[in-house]
């Protein structure tokens, strides 16, 4: 990491992952504030967000898009994919501190939304195909007359 840049979270989370022979590993993963220059010489021109899938802050991984919010998005997206991964390949499932099970993919709260945001775009989708292929028909006509 660039000791410029210092790792800051603004949301971290430890869980542990318990492997399919019952061993259990702590897993911290963190996401600091999105900046507007992105360090790796690759990226110039992006926003940056650094995300952290261990206890070293120094190992970090700078997630980019095109501004701080895109980055910001990014690196949840980093981050979910990391512990949907990690239960996938590593065969186990993950749990909070406390022992109740953690669901990568969000709570059903959340999943809830995103299933409601998804059925709104796509009604959405086929409201303007609908009136695009309406716009179409119409000029269609007015050639053909």
């Amino acid at each position: 990491m660039d000791p410029i840049t210092r790792f800051v979270p603004i949301a971290s989370r430890n869980l542990i992952f318990v492997g399919p022979t019952g061993y259990e590993m702590p897993i911290h993963v963190a996401i600091g504030a999105p900046y507007p220059e992105a360090k790796a010489e690759e990226a110039k021109g992006e926003a940056g967000c650094l995300v952290l899938t261990c206890d070293d802050p120094d190992l970090t991984t700078e997630i980019t898009g095109a501004d701080e919010m895109e980055a910001l998005l990014a690196g949840l997206e980093f981050l979910q994919s990391f512990l949907v991964n990690l239960e996938s390949i590593g065969g186990g499932k993950l749990k909070a501190l406390d022992g109740s099970p953690f669901d990568p993919n969000g709570s059903t709260l959340l999943q809830e939304s995103r299933a409601i945001q998804a059925r709104k775009n796509a009604r959405r989708s086929t409201e303007n195909l609908a009136r695009l292929k309406t716009q179409g028909d119409d000029g269609e006509k007015e050639r053909n007359d």
